[in-house]
């Protein structure tokens, strides 16, 4: 199992029992295709199934960060018990975060917010896309969350440009998904009618396809779970 906030390839071994014995053991490979960052003071605790963004420029070895030090204009409130929304970087003027992904399209989600007080005019522009276009939170609604933005990589780089909208721009955190769409689905029993199950397919238009499933003795409530990904 990958550490909380990972990101790339990974894989595992299994072996199926039918109550008597172990099948042969099968290894899957799989790309774990989310990645989720969190912006943040160096101090700060990291959020579960997140990475930290405290602020640093951009490294190859890292995979993410500014395209000049934002280590200044991280900040934690102390303010709310979500790690997530409790700490920020902030910036007026436009700041570049770049983050290396393949060629392909994904859904980007940003959230943007201080647990303090209300801040704005915000802008965030994810590749050329508006995620969010001239916000002010207020008192009552502290937080704006631009969820599944369409956002297309063709050069290896997903950039994430905040500030320059008139205010402070107030960026929480974020979350990159490969976009899936549906390839196909069956079920299917062996030839010897020893074994059932199904599969189904997604295609992610950055390359990948992702298949899961399950097989099971016929006759058995049993099951084992599978997941195949290639590129």
């Amino acid at each position: 199992t990958p550490w909380a906030g990972y990101s790339g390839p990974d894989r595992f071994a299994y072996k199926a029992n039918d109550g008597y014995q172990d099948s042969n053991p099968a290894t899957v490979n799989l790309d774990v295709c989310v990645l989720a960052v969190n912006f943040q003071p160096l101090s700060a605790p990291v959020p579960a199934g997140y990475r930290a963004d405290t602020g640093g420029v951009f490294s190859v070895a890292q995979g993410y960060g500014w395209e000049s030090s934002m280590a200044g204009s991280t900040i934690r409130r102390s303010r709310t018990p979500d790690p997530r929304q409790d700490t920020f970087v902030y910036s007026t003027g436009e700041a570049t975060w770049t983050c290396a992904r393949p060629d392909g399209d994904y859904l980007v989600s940003v959230t943007c917010g201080d647990p303090s007080a209300a801040k704005g005019p915000q802008k965030v522009v994810v590749n050329g896309v508006y995620a969010v276009s001239n916000f002010t939170t207020t008192a009552v609604a502290l937080f704006d969350l631009a969820g599944n933005v369409p956002v297309t990589v063709t050069n290896g780089l997903l950039t994430v440009t905040i500030g320059g909208g008139g205010g402070e721009t107030v960026l929480d955190h974020l979350e990159i998904r490969c976009d899936y769409q549906p390839m196909g689905a069956a079920t299917f029993v062996a030839e010897d009618d020893s074994t059932q199950g199904n599969w189904k397919g997604l295609y992610g238009t950055d390359g990948h396809k992702l298949i899961t499933g399950f097989l099971s003795p016929r006759g058995s409530d049993q099951q084992v779970d599978y997941v195949v990904n290639s590129y």
